[in-house]
């Protein structure tokens, strides 16, 4: 499964589910509302993808991590 696939399965979407429980549906950063969910590092297997290597965040802050503006 390549890295868009598994953003479109359950896997993913129960994985971002939790993470946004977790954190509240508040950025980790700013402590804004949440919208989006950041790897920390991506894995080396989709399949050791794991709660503790993801974090909610506000588009905002998870563009500027990017390097996005």
């Amino acid at each position: 499964m390549n890295y868009s696939d598994y953003l479109a399965s359950t896997t993913w979407f129960e994985l971002r589910w939790m993470c946004m429980m977790r954190d509240s549906l508040t950025c980790r950063v700013c402590g804004d509302k949440a919208a989006e969910v950041h790897h920390v590092a991506y894995p080396g297997s989709l399949e050791d993808d794991c709660l503790a290597n993801v974090i909610s965040l506000c588009s905002p802050c998870h563009r500027k991590l990017h390097h996005v503006q």
